[in-house]
């Protein structure tokens, strides 16, 4: 059950991927530290059977406990988003080429499962919020979604903002550039 001002959080397997494996490489902490606070925090990550199965082919070692500590202390939500095949081909429809389609394509599981929660994803994929951003002109829910990318530079900050409750920010949200986004 999740706590007043907790937060369902969709954590993308690149920041699995980004905490490293067994090694203690300088670029692993601040990942590490990301979902450790998120263990601390009353936050609750969401996982849909697609979302679950990248997980365990980017994770490493850290993250595999860190999963375990999270289903452990029951903070691990079904998002209980099925893959939408009609949203998968509006999404694809406003991709500007095939290559920017099929990366998108990657990433939608993450939208779905954020627009059937807390409108939250946390990714390392710069590529990926740029051409969603885009395709939120053409497809109004994704304008929606906060899409915050944690960096080396920024993980006090989104830490921060986690603690303080991860409300919505106007600038991580993919709308925010359309002109369409909504007032917080």
């Amino acid at each position: 059950m999740l706590r007043s001002g907790s937060k369902r959080l969709v954590i993308d397997a690149s920041i699995a991927a980004a905490a490293g494996g067994l090694g203690e490489k300088p670029v692993c902490k601040p990942f590490r530290d990301l979902l450790q606070a998120i263990l601390s925090i009353c936050h609750h990550m969401v996982l849909t059977p697609e979302i679950s199965d990248e997980w365990r082919r980017h994770q490493g070692p850290f993250a595999t406990r860190w999963r375990r500590y999270m289903y452990g202390m029951k903070k691990v939500c079904a998002s209980g988003a099925a893959p939408d095949p009609t949203f998968r081909e509006r999404v694809r429809r406003a991709a500007q080429s095939e290559r920017d389609a099929e990366a998108m394509a990657k990433d939608v599981r993450l939208i779905e499962a954020a627009l059937a929660t807390d409108r939250v994803v946390l990714s390392r994929d710069v590529e990926a919020r740029q051409l969603l951003a885009a395709a939120a002109e053409e497809v109004p829910e994704l304008r929606e979604v906060g899409w915050v990318v944690p960096s080396e530079g920024n993980i006090d900050e989104v830490i921060r903002w986690m603690k303080a409750g991860a409300k919505p920010r106007r600038e991580w949200l993919l709308g925010h550039n359309t002109g369409h986004s909504p007032n917080l």
